[in-house]
């Protein structure tokens, strides 16, 4: 099942999940900016992974570098 988050217009991301293995999720994700859509949706990836680092893109807030690294 595809789940949209968001507003494709403003800011969404799509993603699904293919498959659950132990603590790994596998599936698809992108996202979209202005009805334009970034990555690419029809290659599969480890959702887990992105879930992982979450809390670094967050701390971020777009910034390249960061004062823990």
């Amino acid at each position: 099942m595809i789940h949209i988050i968001g507003n494709k217009n403003k800011f969404a991301i799509q993603y699904q999940i293919t498959k659950v293995y132990r603590q790994f999720f596998y599936g698809n994700i992108c996202y979209w900016i202005n009805n334009t859509m970034l990555g690419k949706y029809d290659m599969s990836t480890t959702l887990s992974d992105l879930l992982l680092f979450l809390p670094v893109f967050v701390r971020d807030c777009g910034n390249r570098m960061h004062d823990s690294f």
